[in-house]
């Protein structure tokens, strides 16, 4: 017997129980949760960098104001 497994509602599963040749994207749910999250990600990112800006160049704050 190969590493696979017949399921009967899914078809080929690998025996780590991911779908064999399955592709995530596929799944509306799982591209919804990737770009919310890839948006989150990108949005937490610039917030990083943006406020120690705006603080130094519209506050004139201080480097230790800003790292705080």
């Amino acid at each position: 017997m190969s590493n696979t497994l017949k399921i009967a509602h899914s078809g080929m599963v690998s025996a780590g129980g991911m779908p064999r040749g399955g592709n995530l994207l596929r799944h509306r749910d799982f591209r919804r949760l990737w770009v919310a999250h890839s948006i989150s990600e990108l949005g937490t990112r610039v917030n990083h960098i943006v406020l120690p800006l705006l603080a130094v160049t519209e506050l004139d704050a201080t480097a230790f104001q800003v790292s705080c």
